[in-house]
């Protein structure tokens, strides 16, 4: 360990000028580790590789901090093309095809990360650093994460932003040799940590390991969050802000419950919108047709985070969805979207849709942010979007439990007793 402090390598794929939700995370982790005395370190891709650098301002003040980024290549460009500068083949139907074949194969589109994260540290030995700590997705970084820290002499540990082949929401079947590379690094690692405590007993089930297991929610950064305004909507708004993952993850009964509100008194919610921020919007006018609701859609498309962070604070209400369902299973009642601490960050109005006795419902409960319905139970999603509308929530001072300075400390108290135990 250095005389100045430990030493952590981050591995963190979404990190500035990259703005996005896994952003957020990574962000709060290095800014508020470095100021508890550790030495951190990110390693993140080249800028130069990045389609766009929408988060350079905040790089510039993680810098300023004493945060050090370390700039790495990445191969297989072509399975993220909505992320990297292409080549020849990524905007081509053969990068198309090779995108198939890799879901089809559960190739990770962290596999090309791993190689260029090895050549960035090829001139590091023993004692480079005390701990690499990988977030994940991309799982590429976990295997890199553990060839690292081997190369240093020094423990790793796996962020799980969500389950690997444990997730709800995967479109291809779980591969042997998927399963067996997570139970080899899950072995290995020092710790495992989780976003929602609900997730660690499926983990353990599948991989064993429970006394190494940890939650660390996601979180909010005050000190970015208290400078953005709140939209001046001259009409009652309703707003999401996001991507959707169906068949849970969808807007389909929030715009029924505005259809039925509508209908129930046309002249008082004449002036009622639902807005839209994001990349789906094609999937939200469809749903909105469905409903009769094209005349209530204002479709924004994509925006600078903070044009929609200002959205979410001066709406009546602030949507956001973990499943629509009513049976789910243990993964889906533990999700815990990062959207979520965004609004209570915010002060939002959140009208939070998600199943009976999931975490999410319980943090909401917990912050006083708004009110929760399921999906599957029309009448309860009724009275709470007409709830929010009418300003009746029940609110209290903001939790501080979900900002970063302290899920910083909790993280602290993780990574700090593994310094000086060596690699495995």
């Amino acid at each position: 360990m250095s005389p100045s402090g430990p030493r952590l390598l981050l591995l963190a794929r979404s990190f500035p000028p990259v703005a996005n939700i896994a952003t957020l995370r990574m962000c709060g982790i290095a800014c508020h580790m470095q100021r508890l005395g550790w030495q951190v370190d990110v390693a993140c891709p080249d800028p130069a590789l990045l389609r766009s650098r929408p988060g350079e301002e905040r790089l510039r003040e993680l810098l300023a901090e004493g945060v050090k980024t370390v700039h790495t290549g990445y191969a297989r460009r072509w399975l993220l093309p909505g992320m990297f500068r292409q080549g020849a083949l990524g905007g081509t139907p053969l990068g198309g095809a090779g995108r198939r074949l890799a879901r089809m194969l559960d190739l990770d589109d962290g596999s090309g990360w791993i190689g260029p994260l090895q050549k960035a540290f090829a001139d590091k030995g023993p004692g480079s650093y005390d701990v690499v700590l990988a977030s994940g997705s991309p799982y590429g970084a976990f295997v890199a994460a553990g060839k690292l820290a081997r190369r240093f002499g020094c423990p790793f540990v796996l962020d799980y932003r969500d389950p690997w082949t444990l997730r709800d929401f995967r479109d291809v079947p779980v591969r042997p040799w998927t399963r067996a590379l997570e139970q080899r690094l899950c072995d290995r690692a020092a710790a495992v940590i989780h976003v929602s405590p609900m997730l660690i007993p499926p983990h353990v089930e599948a991989f064993g390991g429970r006394e190494k297991q940890h939650t660390l929610t996601n979180g909010y950064e005050p000190e970015v969050l208290d400078r953005v305004p709140a939209a001046d909507f001259d009409h009652p708004a309703i707003v999401y802000a996001g991507r959707f993952y169906p068949p849970h993850r969808v807007i389909d009964p929030v715009l029924a419950a505005i259809g039925r509100l509508k209908q129930s008194d046309p002249e008082a919610w004449r002036n009622l919108r639902f807005h839209y921020y994001g990349a789906d919007g094609a999937t939200v006018a469809r749903a909105a047709g469905e409903q009769g609701l094209q005349d209530c859609l204002v479709d924004h498309g994509r925006v600078p985070q903070e044009e929609a962070w200002s959205a979410l604070r001066g709406a009546a209400a602030a949507v956001t969805v973990t499943s629509v369902a009513g049976s789910v299973s243990q993964g889906v009642l533990g999700n815990l979207p990062g959207k979520l601490f965004e609004m209570i960050g915010l002060g939002c109005a959140t009208l939070l849709v998600s199943p009976e006795g999931s975490q999410a419902r319980r943090i909401l409960a917990e912050t006083r942010g708004g009110e929760s319905a399921a999906g599957d139970d029309p009448q309860a999603l009724d009275d709470a979007l007409r709830k929010l509308l009418q300003g009746k929530r029940d609110t209290g001072p903001r939790n501080t439990n979900y900002a970063w300075p302290t899920l910083a400390r909790r993280l602290d108290g993780i990574l700090r007793p593994l310094v000086g135990k060596g690699s495995q």
